[in-house]
Order: C-alpha cells, then structure tokens, then sequence
C-alpha cells in the first residue's frame, strides 16, 4: 500500500490497485485504513437512508470497533434526478479528486474558524471508466444530532418544544450562520437538512454540515448572507412539517440574531426584513398543494 502525504494538504493519501484513501492521519492511522478499503462490502451491511432526489441509499451510519465507540457518518456522491437514476452509483466529476478535496477543505477551515460542524474523516474514492468516479465522504457522527426538518418533525408529531427552547435554537442557528460567512464561508445549500441541532449540555447549539456547494472568499458581506437567510426561508416554506411548526417569529429570531452578529446590536433589522419579503410562485404553488 502506497503512502504519500502531500505538503499542501492535511490529510494522508493512501492507494490500493484503482482505489485511493485520503484520511485524517490523526483519527485513521495507517492500520485503520486498511480497513476502508473494504467500504462497499461493509455498508452493503448497513441501512442507509436514501436521497430524496435518486432514492437510492445515499447516508449511512457506520461505528466500527476500532474507532473506540466514536459513530462515523458516511455519504455518497451521487447525482439525483434522471441523471441519477442512468448513472445509478456512478458520479460524472472531472478525472480528479479536487471537487471532494475542496470540501475537505471547507469544512477543516470552518472547524479552524470555530463554525460548528462535523470533523472529516476520510475520502473514499474508485475511478471507473472515464470520467466515472465512486466516491464517498466520511465524517464523525454528531452526537445526538438531528436536522431541523428532523427536528420540525418530531414537533409536528408531539414532542415537546417549549418557546425558550425554539427561542434558544433560533439563536444558535443564527450565530452559526453568522460564523460562517464571518468566516469567508459562503455555503450555496443552506437549507433545513444541512442544520443540525444538538444538545451541547444545557443549551442547544446548531451545526453546518454539507459543504458541496460552499465556496471560501475573503469576504462575505452582509448582503450576500442575508440572501442565504432568505434561501433557508424558502425552505421553510418547502416541507409541510416546517411550515406548520416554524412560526413567524422563530424566522424573525434567526434574522434579527444575524443581524445583529453582523452588523452590530443597534442595526436596524426592522428594516432589513421588510426589504427581504419575498413571493415566489413555486412556494406558492407547494404550499397549496400540501
């Protein structure tokens, strides 16, 4: 087994016939990796959730022995849609690993930056022909983690979720949103899905997680994260569960917490959620149809 670790990078590289492991060298020692290479046939013996968009099993959960109790999350790479249901377990990327190294890399630079989310641990990757790749991206669990969807789901179902909690969560969404674009993290899929909430003690805290699309650049101003706000907005509106459990206020909480982490406590965030009110047609439409 080869072994390479490059200077500009800080995870190991480790290679077997036509499949390559990038791996945290300080969670994934040389003798742990070896035991990745035999991802497909162990997740084979999991269940994995499947993606909305292909329905193929796309997420797994995984917590094998030698990680000493600690739960690894593990996610495939996979189109949706038509796409995904031609290629099925195969990804069109370039002949390089550098889309799944740059979000490698995001999310080392939010955890170096202090944004809450999930530590990577590894890449899986396999060519096939061409311009096919299998690849998987595996992170430490969060524990007790769930998204807000989740979260919006077991309210809509009865679970308890008294008005200082929501009120306690609509900050800590807000404050981890506000440390990401304080950190040059522009996300592109800020959504229900991608925020979990745990219990960090006594006081919920909320976590970043799938940097797919996310983009670092030296500056996010504060009109580019408001118009993240109104993309979490929208997906709001998207799920029934969401839109019967989230009111109103909870939505302003988040949006007069960021603005104030970004703009200072006296801004005038009245003023920003008049400007941000928006209609659009295909909400509109969900919303009638569910």
């Amino acid at each position: 087994m080869e072994r390479t670790v490059p200077a500009q990078y800080p995870f190991a590289r480790f290679a077997k016939g036509n499949v390559v492991v990038w791996a945290d060298p300080d969670l994934m020692p040389p003798e742990s990796v070896v035991k990745l290479f035999g991802l497909p046939h162990i997740l084979s013996a999991l269940h994995g959730a499947p993606s909305r968009a292909s329905g193929l099993p796309t997420v797994w959960r995984w917590a094998p022995s030698w990680l000493r109790g600690r739960g690894l999350v593990v996610r495939q790479y996979a189109h949706g849609g038509l796409v995904g249901q031609f290629l099925g377990r195969y990804s069109v990327l370039f002949p390089s690993c550098r889309p799944m190294l740059r979000e490698v890399r995001v999310a080392l630079h939010a955890r170096a930056h202090g944004v809450p989310t999930c530590r990577p641990v590894a890449l899986w990757l396999q060519k096939k022909l061409g311009l096919f790749l299998t690849a998987y991206y595996i992170t430490e669990e969060i524990p007790q983690g769930q998204d807000l969807l989740q979260l919006c789901r077991a309210v809509e179902a009865g679970a308890p979720c008294p008005p200082a909690v929501r009120q306690e969560i609509a900050r800590a969404v807000a404050g981890t949103i506000a440390a990401l674009h304080a950190a040059g993290i522009r996300h592109g899929d800020l959504n229900l899905k991608n925020l979990l909430v745990c219990d960090a003690g006594t006081t919920p805290q909320a976590c970043a997680i799938d940097f797919k699309k996310a983009r670092l650049q030296r500056e996010v101003t504060l009109g580019e994260g408001l118009a993240a706000l109104v993309r979490l907005d929208r997906s709001v509106v998207k799920w029934p569960a969401s839109r019967s459990t989230i009111t109103i206020a909870d939505r302003l909480r988040v949006l007069r917490q960021y603005v104030r982490l970004r703009a200072g406590a006296t801004a005038d965030w009245k003023q920003w959620a008049r400007r941000l009110r928006t209609r659009h047609l295909a909400h509109a439409l969900s919303r009638r149809r569910s």
